[in-house]
């Protein structure tokens, strides 16, 4: 019945194209994570530490984080508070902490830090794969309203066509739902241009 259990686990998460950044500084954790993540499709880059994991994810799109929690460098408590801290679109990006911390209220002050999920160590594939759907899924209903967001913005500047917050605010969420570099800059404010 588990072998089963597993078939239909593997079968139900299609996760072809949906790139996964491992940050931990153990090759073999690293390796682990890897093998658990690309027979569902995964694409897997993979990084030693929270410095280079910030430098990964400012320059090459991802979807999701596995970050460890103790590494040399900068570990993971330091690197979640940059990348939430970060002004650009992947500030926002679903971050699972990976961690042999498994002591009472230790998924509480993670999930405090800013982490959107979290697995122990060893890690396990069903609870792996079963957390990482359950962030995205988060992630994308965040989206969603981004999206409805997005288009009340773009209604409020067809009425107001020099409503400067309005416009600041569409570049936003634009940025947001394409996932473009922050600082690009998307025409607003032209009377009609927005509205079919």
């Amino acid at each position: 019945a588990m072998n089963a259990g597993e078939d239909t686990n593997k079968a139900s998460v299609n996760a072809t194209g949906v790139a996964v950044l491992i940050v931990d500084d153990q090759p073999l954790n690293r390796k682990v994570a890897r093998l658990f993540l690309e027979p569902h499709g995964f694409v897997v880059s993979e990084a030693e530490n929270g410095q280079l994991a910030l430098e990964h994810l400012a320059s090459q799109a991802c979807d999701l984080v596995l970050l460890d929690v103790h590494m040399p460098v900068m570990d993971g408590p330091e690197t979640i508070r940059r990348i939430r801290a970060a002004s650009c679109p992947w500030a926002r990006i679903p971050v699972i902490a990976l961690t042999a911390d498994a002591m009472s209220g230790d998924r509480e002050r993670l999930l405090e830090a800013g982490m959107s999920g979290y697995v122990s160590k060893p890690i396990d594939q069903r609870e792996l794969i079963s957390e990482i759907v359950r962030v995205r899924g988060a992630a994308k209903l965040n989206l969603r309203r981004t999206q409805e967001a997005s288009s009340d913005l773009k209604k409020a500047l067809a009425l107001e066509p020099g409503n400067k917050r309005a416009a600041d605010l569409l570049m936003l969420a634009e940025n947001r739902v394409a996932g473009r570099a922050f600082n690009l800059r998307i025409p607003v404010g032209e009377p009609g241009r927005d509205v079919p």
